[in-house]
């Protein structure tokens, strides 16, 4: 991993493997030191992937401004440029794909393939669950309020009193979310990053992109529900829709999702 001083914000970036050229953009504070890690992925090991600390966030530097979409679509090109990547396909999960959409329609000559996973269009096509509203929770308290929502087989009812193993869920939740944000300027940078998020819409420039599109969605995710994740792949000219049994983190639940991705960026 290395800082890379891009023409507009100092990145954290990391670039490994061989094979087609891969944009890799994460979730909702996606940092590149937590596990598990992209590059350890059926991705990882066919492509050359390239992933980010998105501004704010992880080791990338922390602006004291509030940054847009459109900010986090531009950084993750002003990355590409100073990689010397012309083109490459982009693969965004979540908060990623959010960023990934903003990307193929400010840049898309830039754009090869796209993958759009656990991710919506924002606007008329519907919203992923609105994290903005979680601000001032205690970390358990979000995790009890996140969890049915990841993941819908989860009821209230298990939460009311946990056993032992829904405990341990809990607590590896709150450990991941808190992991690292005592750094300095991490909890303003993420708290940025989800101000961001609330305003994410592009639903009337979505017919635009021609891409070839896989969109991915989870059979039990709460936080892009189904109709959203539906109605983004109905609002792409060029997409094919494809489900897994899991909730907001298929891509750990299901090892098929990596090599399903893998195919489809090498054009399989």
């Amino acid at each position: 991993m290395a800082q890379i001083a891009t023409a507009r914000v100092t990145l954290e970036a990391h670039v490994h493997g061989q094979g087609p050229r891969v944009l890799f953009i994460g979730g909702t504070g996606a940092d590149l030191r937590k596990a598990p890690s992209i590059f350890n992925t059926p991705l990882g090991d066919r492509c050359e992937v390239l992933a980010l600390d998105a501004r704010g966030c992880g080791r990338s530097e922390k602006p004291d401004t509030q940054p847009t979409m459109v900010d986090f679509a531009d950084d993750a090109i002003a990355l590409m440029d100073a990689f010397g990547w012309g083109r490459a396909h982009v693969v965004g999960y979540s908060f990623g794909g959010m960023v990934a959409q903003h990307v193929a329609i400010r840049h898309p000559s830039r754009v090869e393939r796209l993958v759009l996973a656990a991710t919506s269009a924002g606007g008329a096509g519907g919203s992923s669950y609105p994290l903005h509203t979680l601000v001032g929770m205690s970390a358990r308290e979000q995790a009890l309020h996140m969890l049915p929502v990841m993941d819908t087989r989860i009821t209230p009812d298990m939460l009311a009193d946990p056993d032992m193993a829904m405990e341990q869920r809990l607590g590896l939740m709150m450990a991941y979310n808190t992991l690292f944000m005592d750094e300095t300027g991490a909890r303003a940078g993420k708290a940025r990053q989800i101000a961001a998020r609330a305003h994410h819409d592009c639903w009337d420039a979505l017919p635009g992109v021609t891409h070839e599109t896989l969109v991915c969605g989870g059979l039990h995710d709460g936080q892009a529900p189904r109709d959203a994740v539906k109605a983004l792949a109905q609002r792409l000219p060029n997409a094919t829709l494809r489900w897994y049994a899991g909730g907001h983190a298929f891509s750990i639940e299901c090892p098929e999702f990596w090599e399903d991705v893998a195919d489809f960026v090498a054009g399989a």
